[in-house]
């Protein structure tokens, strides 16, 4: 079992939200710091300002990202976006979130109460509608070419401040 360090934090996102994003964002944290977690716990934040998009309970993990890269926000200027090569849905635990921060660092998935061998891990699919989807059956590791697509098109996406339905991109051979 892992012993690295996990990055938390809470969100009014829900997973299908945060996988189209091509990660949780937007962060005010140091890139070294989470670079040197392994893990990113996104849990449920009810009591902020915004409504919160999944049914979870406050403070209730639903979703765990193997760490791949920490890149500038896409949302906003002076921000980070955690990308994560793979993902599992999780049904809880509460988190002993102690902090206002809506980041924290804790010592291993394990402190957390979750089980790193109960994970069943999914990447992130792009359908031929060109939208961002959550696969049970995608490749059981690695994002590959999906993962690129995805990470490109919402580049465009939001670099044209358009949806990201409304790009696409075509590889010819």
């Amino acid at each position: 079992m892992s012993s690295a360090p996990v990055l938390t934090v809470l969100t009014f996102k829900s997973a299908d939200h945060i996988v189209a994003d091509g990660g949780t964002q937007s962060w005010v944290l140091s890139r070294k710091r989470v670079l040197a977690c392994e893990y990113v716990v996104c849990a449920r934040h009810r009591q902020g300002p915004w409504k919160p998009e999944g049914p979870e309970a406050h403070k209730h993990a639903f979703l765990v990202g193997k760490i791949s890269d920490v890149v500038p926000s896409s949302e906003t200027p002076g921000r980070w976006r955690v990308e994560f090569s793979e993902f599992a849905i999780v049904d809880g635990p509460k988190l002993p979130l102690d902090s206002a921060s809506p980041t924290q660092y804790f010592p291993s998935l394990e402190s957390l109460g979750i089980d790193e061998t109960a994970l069943e891990w999914q990447a992130a699919a792009v359908t031929a509608a060109g939208e961002a989807t959550l696969m049970s059956d995608a490749p059981p590791r690695g994002g590959g070419i999906n993962s690129i697509l995805l990470q490109a098109k919402t580049l465009v996406a939001n670099g044209l401040n358009v949806p990201i339905e409304a790009v696409e991109i075509t590889i010819r051979a």
